[in-house]
């Protein structure tokens, strides 16, 4: 077996995005790896340095990020890929599945580069892939924009 892959979605999974996972996880019973779609619903802050109830995200956002990462585990399944869920809340998304990486002993992580505006950064952060190199040692394969490994 193969360390475990950690698939980070922020939106459907694209088809470069499966295609890659299949390449590295393997499909069928040929499958090396576990792989594990993430998706951080995000916390909007915090009251005196402990996260709020209310800032925490509600039923609807959790289930909209479970129907999320659903919808990616079926991409992959029709690859061939068998892939569990998980949804994480945090402010720091880059902090969460860089933590949760070093928990699952994740030897790769792929994740959707994102193209966006000043004024996107400013409002959701900074790119996962980009966060996410700082936060671990694993390998870091971004679908989309440049790729960067590590």
């Amino acid at each position: 077996m193969v360390a475990p892959i950690l698939v980070v979605v922020t939106g459907d999974v694209s088809a470069d995005m499966a295609d890659l996972v299949s390449r590295i996880a393997g499909t069928g019973e040929g499958q090396r790896a576990e792989v594990t779609v993430v998706h951080v619903a995000r916390v909007w802050g915090t009251g005196l340095g402990l996260q709020h109830p209310a800032l925490q995200p509600n039923a609807a956002e959790r289930a909209g990020a479970q129907e999320l990462v659903t919808r990616a585990i079926q991409t992959l399944r029709d690859r061939g890929v068998r892939a569990d869920a998980l949804v994480l809340a945090s402010r720091d998304a880059g902090k969460a599945v860089a933590g949760e990486a070093r928990r699952r002993g994740a030897g790769t992580i792929v994740v959707e580069r994102s193209d966006t505006g000043r004024l996107d950064r400013f409002l959701r952060g900074p790119d996962l892939a980009r966060a996410l190199l700082d936060r671990t040692t694993c390998t870091i394969l971004a679908v989309g924009g440049s790729e960067r490994s590590r």
